[in-house]
């Protein structure tokens, strides 16, 4: 059943700060996995939390899903779409709401889910994933004919792909070298790429994903004045910026896993 919600006084909920995945299973209905950052912005305590699935193509299906512990930035939850079987693409809404007054306090509209292997990517296909001969390598960063990148992930592994990159492990040690390559690549000398032009090259579309990240807004806006005898530096300042962005913080959620992990 839907709600009507007081909207006065509502922050936005930055899209970087919501991550919904969706899980590789056999089921019929699709599951996600969701996680959000929501420690920085001023909702009370008691705030409710939820997730709206909606789809408006060839269906009305719509679910809403509540959030137990939607400050824990580290914490998942995963939940099971139902009705969204035959669904091509589904949207999200998050709303964060007061109880006592249904207020609605923060609101986050139109997220697309991710496939798990997607943290870098959005759910176009911004970093396609292939299974290729690589050799004794599990994954590697390579450029298709049209020079787009492309993540490859070994042959041999493929098949545990779902567990391979769902995990914090992987998380943390690829998606920030895979940054650093594309940007590298992006960023060369005779590339292409021209900051005037975005949108002519596939770099263009990486920039937008920048923008969407709250910690890389400021780069991507910087990118028309940089200095390519600091190119390095700079690819150095915005990987470190992306591992420690509200959506990310490598280093601390592996610590976390790892010390699940050891008490297991």
């Amino acid at each position: 059943m839907r709600r009507n919600y007081n909207f006065t006084g509502r922050q936005r909920i930055e899209r970087s700060d919501v991550a919904i995945r969706r899980r590789d299973t056999q089921a019929k209905d699709p599951a996600i996995e969701v996680q959000l950052h929501l420690t920085e912005y001023d909702f009370v305590s008691s705030a409710r939390v939820y997730v709206e699935a909606y789809a408006s193509v060839r269906t009305t299906a719509w679910q809403r899903f509540y959030i137990a512990n939607p400050f824990d930035s580290t914490a998942t939850q995963v939940f099971t779409l139902e009705g969204f079987a035959n669904v091509p693409r589904v949207t999200f809404n998050v709303r964060a709401v007061e109880p006592e007054t249904n207020r609605l306090l923060g609101l986050a509209e139109a997220i697309p889910w991710t496939n798990l292997v997607d943290d870098v990517a959005d759910v176009e296909g911004l970093l396609p994933v292939q299974s290729q001969d690589i050799g004794e390598l599990a994954w590697e960063l390579s450029f298709d004919l049209l020079d787009k990148p492309v993540l490859l992930i070994s042959d041999r592994l493929w098949r545990h792909r779902s567990a391979l990159t769902a995990s914090q492990h992987f998380r943390s040690l690829v998606l920030p070298e895979v940054l650093r390559k594309v940007l590298s690549a992006a960023l060369e000398e005779g590339s292409g790429f021209d900051v005037e032009t975005p949108e002519s090259h596939w770099f263009g579309d990486w920039l937008a994903w920048m923008r969407e990240i709250r910690e890389l807004r400021h780069h991507a806006e910087s990118l028309g004045t940089w200095d390519p005898d600091a190119k390095e530096s700079m690819i150095d300042d915005i990987v470190r910026d992306f591992a420690r962005s509200g959506m990310c913080q490598f280093a601390t959620k592996l610590d976390k896993h790892l010390d699940e992990e050891g008490k297991g």
